[in-house]
């Protein structure tokens, strides 16, 4: 259940940064135009994958477990984005409400009892690729990647 729990809130980082980096001009390659005008509108997850590693509770070891789009629990995955800094995460059975800021190639999306970062690799009017990393205070590791088309 662990594991579940920290990957759930690692990929909700991670399509958040992707779908919300903001930035104007040439500074930031992989972004066609204004993030924050880009972001605008409803994006679904297409494609999923990356890896995660964590302490095996019987042997003791470390274990790297990689995982792609069959095995991702996002896709299909719809995120909302609105001019006002507010959206939702909409997938079957439920829904959760974020706010969300674009500060150069990152987006934060703040939820009520936690937030996320992630960095926007590459996004146009069309799609977007974001990436998300992070380590808990276990020594648990997480990196994704979500690929997102705008609907």
């Amino acid at each position: 259940m662990k594991n579940f729990e920290l990957k759930f809130w690692l990929s909700c980082m991670m399509m958040a940064l992707c779908l919300g980096f903001t930035s104007c001009g040439d500074d930031d390659e992989g972004i066609e135009g204004d993030a924050n005008e880009l972001i605008i509108g409803d994006w679904k997850v297409v494609d999923e994958y990356g890896w995660y590693k964590y302490q095996d509770e019987e042997t003791g070891k470390w274990v790297k477990e990689e995982y792609g789009k069959e095995d991702g629990d996002y896709i299909n995955e719809i995120f909302s984005f609105k001019k006002d800094g507010t959206g939702s995460e909409k997938q079957a059975g439920y829904t959760e409400n974020f706010t969300w800021k674009i500060n150069a190639q990152k987006l934060t999306l703040k939820y009520d009892h936690y937030s996320i970062e992630c960095t926007i690799e590459q996004m146009n009017a069309k799609k977007a690729t974001m990436s998300f990393y992070e380590k808990d205070e276990d020594g648990e590791e997480e990196a994704m990647v979500l690929v997102l088309e705008k609907q």
